[in-house]
């Protein structure tokens, strides 16, 4: 990790240095073992969330000073707001965006799709994403025959990926915490959706509820319910105004 390195070259060469702490480094295993040791030698450790703040202030509370909290920025990003006309399409394109690794629950998402299916409305997924759990989700895929009705794009570069934001009527994230207590702060890919004007449902999680506000640019669902999550996708996608009003909102 960089931030070892660091450590290590202070020791070495009193090299001055500060640290970035996000989900690896405060969730997973209850957080970086060396994260007391990196704190007391470093200049300053900063974080993306409040929510990573509050983490961090609970274990290193004799360094609180050195916390700060600086949120991310989006590079290269069109805030051009796309022409959406929801209501005169029969398909509700959804996606999804990130490393194919279990916290994300790209599993889920596949129910999801198997529910709105099921229920006789006509939807399509798209998942952008490469990582250890991709033979398992094309083999879920498969066994629940939703072959023609998912994408999978797993080698694309994010000039490709910018053009994909803006063909889709919704964005969903459906991370989790893990038995290990890894998870996810707050997700680029949720603010570079709602930057495309894509409305975002996610569930609550991390520093999430920091930047969506709930029916205003965006969806946060409290409880990982598929009954919940399948009713606020086509009520939101039903009401042309509120899908527009939303997408404007989300990139303010």
């Amino acid at each position: 990790m960089p931030s070892t390195c660091a450590l290590f070259l202070k020791y070495q060469i009193k090299l001055n240095y500060s640290i970035g702490a996000h989900a690896f480094d405060i969730f997973q295993n209850n957080g970086d073992i060396l994260l007391n040791i990196k704190a007391i030698n470093c200049n300053f450790i900063h974080t993306s969330t409040l929510n990573g703040v509050y983490r961090l202030r609970k274990k290193l509370f004799l360094f609180n000073k050195k916390i700060k909290l600086i949120r991310r920025g989006l590079v290269s990003i069109s805030f051009k707001l796309p022409q959406r006309k929801v209501s005169s399409k029969k398909i509700i394109n959804i996606f999804s965006v990130g490393r194919l690794v279990f916290k994300k629950d790209y599993k889920f998402q596949l129910f999801l799709l198997h529910s709105l299916m099921k229920n006789n409305i006509k939807a399509k997924l798209t998942i952008c994403g490469n990582g250890l759990l991709l033979k398992k989700l094309l083999y879920y895929i498969a066994n629940l025959n939703l072959n023609l009705y998912i994408k999978i794009f797993y080698n694309l570069n994010f000039r490709s990926l910018k053009k994909l934001y803006k063909k889709f009527d919704v964005f969903i994230f459906t991370g989790k915490t893990l038995l290990d207590g890894d998870k996810d702060g707050l997700p680029n890919v949720i603010a570079e959706a709602m930057s495309f004007g894509v409305p975002v449902i996610s569930f609550n999680i991390g520093g999430v509820p920091e930047v969506i506000k709930p029916n205003k640019n965006g969806f946060v669902m409290s409880i990982k319910n598929l009954f919940l999550f399948v009713e606020k996708l086509v009520s939101n996608f039903k009401c042309n105004k509120k899908h527009r009003k939303i997408c404007i909102m989300s990139q303010i």
